[in-house]
C-alpha cells in the first residue's frame, strides 16, 4: 500500500508539472508574485532575527539589567551617575546578586606603539565579568583586591589579541602602555565578547585612572552607570520598587546632589535595542507580511480562475471514475509545486538582498552587522519566539538560535 501511494503521488506530481508547463503565463505570474513576496519577508525576518530575536551570548541574559540614574521631572530616563551612588545601591539593595560599575567608554592612546594608536578602553569594576557570566578564554580577570590596590592589569579582546599579538598563547604577562601608564595583560576574552562597546579592545579596572580617589567620594561626578544581575526569583518590578525606595532614601540623605533623582532598572536586551529601533522593525515586518498575504490572495484568485476554465476536464475525470478526494489531492499538489517553484527565486532574491542591506544599513544598531541568510531559520515565526522571563514580556527571545556576538550599547 505504501508503494502504491508513492506511485500515485509521483504520477500526480508528473501530471501537475506538465499542466504548469503547458500554462507558462499562469506559472510565471504565480512564481514571480510569490517569489518576490518570499524574498521580501525573508530579508526583513533575517534583520529581525539578528537585531531582536537572537539571545545575547551571556549566562541567562534575561536576568541582567542596566541601572541608570533618572530625573523624571526633566523627562530624563537614562543618565549617568556617580560612583558613591553605585556603592550605596550595592550596599542597600537585596534584589541583585552582583552590581558592577562602569565608567563611560572612552578612547585611550596605546602609547606602547609607534605611531601612537587610539583604542577603545572600558573601565569596569571587578564584578563586571561575573555579572555577565563571561570568563576569559585565556588567563583570568582581576580580583576586587587588585582593583582596590590599583594594580595595573588589563584584559584584552579576542580581536585585539589576534591583531596585536598574533594570537600567541604566551600573551599573558605581556606589557601594554595605555595613556603612558603600564599595564600587564592577564586575560583574553572569547570571540564576540565586546560589551559595553563593539569597539572595545581593552578592559581595565575602574580604578585605573589618575583621579580615582576623587571619583570615589564625589557625588557630583556623574560619569558612571551600573550593570547588575537579578537574584533568582526577583522580578523586574520588584527590583524597580526597591530601587525607588533606595532613591527616596538617598534624596533625604543627600539633598544637595540627589533631589529629584531616581533609578531606572532596564533589562539588558531592551537597553541594547532601543524602542525607537524595535518598533519600526516590527512595523516593517508587519508590512511585508501583509504584502505576502496579498500575494497569496492574488495567486489564489489565479488558481480559482484556472480551475473555472478546467471544469470540463474535471467533469471528464469524474465520469471516468476519479473520486473527489483524488481531485482535491491533484489541486493540492498543484499548489504545493507552485509554492516550491516560487521558493527558489524567493530564496535567491533574499540571498542577494541581505548582503546589500547589511552593507548599506545602519550598522550602529546592535546586531545589524550580523544579518545573514540562514535557510535553517525559515520555519514559522510563532514557533521560534517565546518569552521565558516575566520581566521581558515586550521583548521576544528566540528559543533556539546561535548566540549573536554583537552586544554594543552604542546603538542606544
Amino acid at each position: 500500500m505504501g508503494f502504491q501511494w508513492i506511485s500515485d503521488l509521483a504520477k500526480q506530481v508528473k501530471q501537475v508539472t506538465r499542466g504548469l508547463l503547458r500554462s507558462p503565463g499562469f506559472t510565471e505570474a504565480g512564481v514571480a508574485t510569490m517569489g518576490l513576496s518570499i524574498g521580501e519577508i525573508t530579508t526583513v525576518f533575517s534583520v529581525i532575527e539578528a537585531v531582536l530575536l537572537c539571545p545575547l551570548p551571556y549566562r541567562n541574559p534575561n536576568r541582567v539589567v542596566m541601572l541608570w540614574s533618572a530625573v523624571p521631572s526633566k523627562d530624563i530616563q537614562r543618565n549617568w551617575t556617580s560612583y558613591p551612588d553605585i556603592q550605596d545601591w550595592t550596599r542597600q539593595s537585596r534584589s541583585f546578586s552582583k552590581i558592577a560599575a562602569m565608567l563611560r567608554v572612552d578612547s585611550a592612546e596605546l602609547t606602547s606603539e609607534v605611531p601612537v594608536e587610539r583604542i577603545k578602553v572600558s573601565r569596569v569594576s571587578s564584578e563586571f565579568f561575573s555579572v555577565l557570566g563571561a570568563a576569559p578564554t585565556l588567563g583570568r580577570d582581576w580580583t576586587p583586591d587588585e582593583e582596590q590596590r590599583r594594580i595595573p592589569v588589563a584584559v584584552i579582546s579576542f580581536a585585539f589579541w589576534q591583531t596585536r599579538f598574533g594570537g600567541e598563547r604566551n600573551v599573558i604577562g605581556a606589557a601594554l602602555e595605555i595613556d603612558h601608564k603600564p599595564a600587564v595583560v592577564i586575560g583574553v576574552m572569547p570571540p564576540g565578547f565586546d560589551f559595553p562597546s563593539s569597539e572595545t579592545s581593552v578592559w581595565i579596572p575602574v580604578s585605573f585612572i589618575s583621579n580615582w580617589p576623587a571619583f570615589m567620594t564625589a557625588r557630583q561626578a556623574d560619569a558612571f552607570n551600573a550593570i547588575a544581575r537579578l537574584e533568582p526569583g526577583v522580578s523586574l518590578q520588584q527590583a524597580q520598587q526597591e530601587m525607588d525606595s533606595i532613591s527616596a532614601r538617598l534624596n533625604r540623605e543627600y539633598p544637595l546632589f540627589e533631589v529629584g533623582k531616581s533609578v531606572a532598572v532596564v533589562p539588558l536586551p531592551a537597553e541594547l535595542v532601543h524602542p525607537d529601533t524595535r518598533t519600526p522593525l516590527w512595523m516593517l515586518f508587519g508590512v511585508v507580511f501583509f504584502l505576502l498575504l496579498i500575494a497569496c490572495a492574488n495567486v489564489g484568485s489565479l488558481l480559482l480562475f484556472r480551475q473555472g476554465s478546467r471544469e470540463r476536464d474535471s467533469a471528464i475525470r469524474v465520469a471516468l471514475g476519479a473520486s473527489r478526494a483524488r481531485l482535491i489531492r491533484l489541486q493540492m499538489s498543484e499548489c504545493l509545486l507552485l509554492s516550491l517553484f516560487s521558493a527558489v527565486p524567493g530564496m535567491a532574491l533574499a540571498a542577494a538582498a541581505i548582503p546589500m542591506v547589511r552593507a548599506f544599513g545602519p550598522t550602529e544598531i546592535r546586531g545589524f552587522a550580523d544579518v545573514h541568510f540562514d535557510p535553517a531559520n525559515l520555519d514559522l515565526l510563532p514557533a521560534r519566539v517565546s518569552v521565558d522571563c516575566p520581566c521581558l514580556r515586550s521583548w521576544p527571545v528566540l528559543d533556539q538560535c546561535s548566540p549573536r556576538p554583537s552586544t554594543s550599547v552604542e546603538g542606544r
